[in-house]
């Protein structure tokens, strides 16, 4: 049996995926934040979890690109026992 408890997030660098990450961080032993082009609003809680936190980009919309991200959790053991999709176009009001 595995001993880790993984969460994996999908567009982790959003204002929401920030927040999750902080409320349920104490319920994971790794959270692997999945971010496309805005790894700058991880970084206060890369500093903050440490090794707890696995950064990992990818566009959704390059096959390759998420092959990369696969192999990266692949080579790393990061099966999630938890994933939540919060990956969707910036919106505008």
């Amino acid at each position: 049996m595995r001993e880790n408890k993984i969460l994996f997030v999908t567009g982790a660098s959003s204002e929401v995926g920030c927040a999750l990450i902080n409320q349920v961080a104490d319920n994971y032993d790794v959270i692997v934040a999945h971010y496309r082009s805005s790894v700058d609003r991880l970084l206060p809680l890369e500093e903050k979890l440490g090794d707890k936190l696995v950064m990992v980009q990818a566009d959704f919309s390059d096959a390759m690109s998420v092959r990369k991200m696969l192999d990266f959790m692949e080579q790393r053991e990061l099966t999630p026992d938890h994933i939540v999709h919060l990956a969707a176009l910036p919106m505008e009001n």
